[in-house]
């Protein structure tokens, strides 16, 4: 018998080994995937697709496509950009976003789900939420109105409870940092419910996922779910409460936010330091429980303003600084660059002039470190319109713009006296045109055919 085997599996050796291209047997999906729809199937770890369009017209149709990084998207594109409406799925970060794109970026309407349990639904614009929307916090707390960058415009109210109102209802009795699992004391726990233990003087939120009579297993939610590890046996577990007032400054929000600093009734107004949990901290003037005055706002990744503020909205005059060391001097008006600024780049470049709505726009002077500069018109952080731009070899072009190229009438003038004046397109001498030679005699005159003389024809 054994001796039949060996025959067998040699003969198939035999019949199968030297094939110039194997068979391969197909992937089996997995079972647990076989109901899967849309991006579902390609963030599932057993997905093993690399990356391009999945599914669909990625070009200009409806289609599903996944990124090298494995972050996917499922919805409308046109010439190769999202466009219209879509849905992506950010893997690494464990976000969604479901809503309207243009150009590629997050405009319009949308809702934008966070890892940590929050969620935005409203208005988008420059790929963050901005206008009129609702930020609902993992904790069940709401903000709802204006926003811009992010940041809640409107009211905050200040809570009015204090330590003496707070309702111990058990003991933490283990931690699972890994998972951000608690597991606590407690009776008559139903799923759903939401506590709070306190971190470094912060309301850290959590919710029973897992009911039990006397042990109860909950989950770390919200921006503060990251002080897991400073959560230890025998904490104090209190059930959620809108917040806490303490002493005489000191406000704690049920979301983990938390002010410092002086108020009227239950509003923010004079002088105080607002901390949210993702980094940010604002230190400067309130009124009517907005940001108001003068301030500082500094943000997660150390970027920071400095400078006015009206109504919630950073207005007026101050100093936005990014971590790359650019930075920009000027207006603002509801939070936009715009008005005349200084904008100065991390190696030395500048402009001077217009902006709206944090694009250049009007009339702008650029002088770059090697020595090249422009002087003229700006529109959509393009050179556009009448402009003078000079190389640091000498070469000048005077004339007309369109984004960022010679388009229209102009002159370009070599270092060596040299000059064409005629019509331009895309960046090239198109069109009518006379090039004169540094004494002033006409080398060529007539038509132009992007960047090369076609003949005479004027």
């Amino acid at each position: 018998m054994f001796k039949t085997v060996i025959v067998t599996v040699s003969a198939l050796f035999l019949l199968y080994g030297c094939s110039s291209a194997p068979m391969k047997a197909p992937d089996i999906i997995p079972a647990q995937n076989q109901n899967l729809s849309g991006c579902e199937k390609y963030l599932s770890p057993d997905s093993k697709y690399k990356g391009g369009c999945a599914e669909g017209d990625c070009n200009n149709g409806s289609g599903i496509f996944v990124y090298n990084n494995g972050d996917c998207y499922e919805g409308a594109n046109l010439n190769n950009i999202r466009q219209g409406y879509g849905v992506m799925h950010y893997k690494n970060w464990g976000e969604k976003y479901d809503g309207e794109w243009v150009n590629d970026n997050r405009v319009g309407r949308g809702t934008l789900i966070f890892n940590n349990g929050d969620s935005y639904t409203g208005d988008f614009n420059l790929n963050v939420p901005w206008g009129i929307g609702v930020y609902k916090y993992a904790d069940g707390s709401i903000e709802q109105g204006e926003f811009f960058d992010y940041l809640f415009v409107n009211t905050i109210k200040l809570p009015g409870l204090t330590d003496n109102d707070k309702v111990e209802i058990g003991k933490v009795l283990e931690v699972n940092a890994s998972s951000g699992e608690v597991s606590v004391t407690g009776e008559s726990l139903k799923n759903g419910d939401k506590l709070f233990v306190e971190i470094n003087g912060l309301m850290a939120a959590m919710e029973v996922v897992s009911p039990g009579a006397d042990n109860s297993r909950c989950l770390m939610i919200g921006g503060t779910r990251v002080l897991i590890k400073s959560v230890y046996k025998d904490m104090p577990v209190y059930t959620l409460m809108q917040g806490i007032r303490r002493g005489n400054n000191t406000f704690l929000f049920s979301n983990g936010n938390r002010y410092i600093g002086e108020y009227k009734g239950n509003q923010m107004h004079g002088r105080g330091e607002f901390y949210w949990t993702n980094g940010n901290i604002y230190k400067g003037d309130y009124k009517d429980g907005m940001r108001h005055g003068t301030g500082v706002l500094t943000f997660y990744n150390g970027s920071s303003y400095t400078g006015d503020w009206k109504n919630g909205y950073m207005e007026g005059t101050g100093v936005y600084t990014w971590t790359n060391g650019n930075s920009y001097n000027g207006e603002f008006v509801k939070g936009f660059r715009e008005g005349n600024a200084e904008f100065l780049w991390a190696n030395g470049d500048k402009y001077v002039g217009g902006f709206k709505k944090d694009l250049m726009d009007g009339h702008g002077e650029y002088t770059a470190v090697n020595g090249e500069s422009y002087s003229g018109e700006y529109r959509d952080d393009a050179k556009n319109g009448q402009g003078t731009y000079i190389w640091s070899s000498g070469d000048k072009y005077i004339g007309e713009w369109k984004n960022n190229h010679h388009h229209g009438q102009g002159t370009y003038i070599w270092n060596d006296g040299g000059r064409y004046v005629g019509e331009w397109k895309d960046h090239k001498m198109h069109g009518k045109g006379v090039e004169y030679a540094p004494d002033g005699k006409i080398i060529q005159q007539g038509l132009w055919d992007n960047g090369n003389f076609a003949g005479e024809g004027i």
